[in-house]
C-alpha cells in the first residue's frame, strides 16, 4: 500500500508539471500571438521557452511564483485568497456527503412512501438549474425579500453569525448536484441491502432496524459512493468559479477571472496574465487529484478485503 500512494504521489507531481507546462505556454503564447503580424511562431516559442526555464528556475531557488499587476507577489496573494476558496469548498464536501447519504438513506427506507417521491422531487429540480441561475434566485428570494442569509460575503469587521450565515447560499448552490448523485446512489444500494436476507438476519440477533441500518448498511453503502466524490469535487470547484464571482467571495475564482478578463470602459476584453493563472489551474488540479488518492485509500478501509495496488 505504501508503494502504490509513493508511485500515485509521484505520478500527481509528474502530471501537475505538465500541467503548468501546457498552462504556461498555452497562455503566454496566446497573449503574444494576438498582435502577430507576419512574426514567425518559432520565434514566439523560443522567447517563450526562456522565460518558462527562467520561471521554474525563479520558483525552484527562491519559490517565487512572479508577479500580478501593480507588482504584486502571485504567492502573496495565493496565500491570502486560496483560504477563502478552500474553506467554502469543505463546507460544501462536508454538506453534499451528509446530506446525500442521509437522504439516500431516508429514501430506501421509505421507498415507494412519501418521504421517497418527495425526496425525489426536490432533488430532481435543484438538481435541474445551472448554478449560475439557481444562485441569483436564492439571492432575490431569500437575501432581497427575506432579508436573511446576506446577498454578498460581508467584511470581516461584522458579527461572525452574520459572516458564518453568509456560506449558506453559496454552499448550498455548490451542493446541488453531488447531493443529487449522492442521493441517488445510496438510494439504490439502500434499496438492495434493504430486499435482501440481510436485515432480517441482522434484527433476529438482536439489532433494531435503525441501529442495523447505522451500524452495516451505512459503511457499506458508502463504498458505492466514493467514485462519486472526485466528480463532485470538480463540479464543486468549477460551480464555485461562478459562485465566488456572482457572492463576491474574494477567493481563487475571483482572481482568475482578474488574471483573464480586464475591464475597459463599458467594455471587457482578454488579458491573460500568465503567472497566477498557472499557480491556480494547477492548485485546481492538485486538489481533484490528491482526492483521488485519498479515494483509492479510502477502499481499503471501508471494504478490508480491497487490497490497494494489488495486481490480483
Amino acid at each position: 500500500m505504501v508503494k502504490y500512494i509513493l508511485l500515485r504521489v509521484l505520478l500527481l507531481i509528474v502530471t501537475l508539471f505538465l500541467i503548468m507546462t501546457l498552462v504556461y505556454f498555452t497562455t503566454s503564447l496566446v497573449s503574444m500571438r494576438r498582435w502577430v503580424d507576419g512574426r514567425p511562431f518559432t520565434v514566439d516559442f523560443v522567447f517563450v521557452w526562456h522565460n518558462y526555464v527562467e520561471y521554474l528556475q525563479n520558483i525552484v531557488n527562491d519559490w517565487h511564483w512572479g508577479y500580478h499587476q501593480y507588482d504584486q507577489e502571485v504567492w502573496e496573494l495565493f496565500v491570502r485568497r486560496a483560504p477563502r476558496t478552500l474553506r467554502l469548498n469543505a463546507i460544501a464536501f462536508l454538506f453534499y456527503m451528509t446530506t446525500g447519504i442521509l437522504l439516500g438513506t431516508i429514501a430506501a427506507a421509505k421507498r415507494g412512501k412519501t418521504a421517497d417521491n418527495v425526496i425525489s422531487f426536490i432533488i430532481l429540480i435543484f438538481s435541474s438549474i445551472p448554478a449560475y441561475v439557481l444562485i441569483m434566485v436564492l439571492i432575490i428570494v431569500f437575501s432581497y425579500r427575506l432579508g436573511f442569509p446576506p446577498p454578498l460575503m460581508p467584511s470581516p469587521t461584522t458579527s461572525l453569525w452574520w459572516r458564518m450565515s453568509a456560506y449558506i447560499l453559496p454552499v448550498f448552490v455548490m451542493s446541488a448536484l453531488p447531493v443529487a448523485n449522492i442521493t441517488r446512489i445510496v438510494r439504490g444500494e439502500m434499496a438492495e441491502l434493504f430486499g435482501s436476507d440481510q436485515l432480517l438476519l441482522l434484527q433476529t440477533k438482536g439489532l433494531s432496524r435503525n441501529t442495523a441500518i447505522r451500524r452495516h448498511f451505512v459503511r457499506g453503502a458508502s463504498v458505492p459512493v466514493l467514485p462519486e466524490i472526485v466528480p463532485s469535487i470538480v463540479y464543486a470547484l468549477t460551480g464555485s468559479f461562478i459562485v465566488e464571482i456572482i457572492y463576491n467571495v474574494r477567493g481563487l475564482a475571483a482572481w482568475l477571472y482578474d488574471s483573464l478578463i480586464k475591464p475597459y470602459a463599458d467594455l471587457n476584453y482578454i488579458l491573460i496574465q500568465t503567472e497566477p493563472t498557472v499557480l491556480i489551474v494547477v492548485c485546481y488540479a492538485a486538489i481533484a487529484m490528491a482526492a483521488g488518492i485519498l479515494v483509492d485509500i479510502s477502499y481499503h478501509f471501508l471494504d478490508p478485503r480491497m487490497r490497494i495496488g494489488s495486481k490480483k
